[in-house]
């Protein structure tokens, strides 16, 4: 699988990430030995609305025990945000309309 990654990965499409920013989400992780931490930091401050979140999760998450479950729960909170963000835009619509 990573053979296949670093086949295929060979940039960042930044302009597809610039124009879907804000419906992205970039998890971290403290103990990443394939990500470095100064690459967290550039894209905090290359795509600002974008989501981060840092985990304590190594790379390959999905192979620790309840790693799937810890980041599946980032995930989720990040679309319950997401839910109430609409919820009150609907609501203030309608109250504009109601009013």
């Amino acid at each position: 699988m990573a053979a296949n990654e670093m086949a295929e990965v060979v940039e960042l499409d930044e302009e597809l990430v610039t124009r879907h920013e804000d419906k992205i989400l970039f998890v971290y992780s403290t103990v990443d030995e394939w990500v470095p931490g100064e690459f967290m930091q550039e894209f905090q401050l290359r795509f600002v609305n974008a989501q981060h979140r840092v985990v304590p999760n190594r790379h390959a998450f999905m192979m620790e025990l309840d790693g799937t479950r810890n980041v599946t729960e980032h995930i989720s909170q990040w679309i319950a945000v997401i839910l109430d963000e609409k919820k009150e835009t609907a609501k203030a619509v309608l109250n504009f309309f109601a009013s």
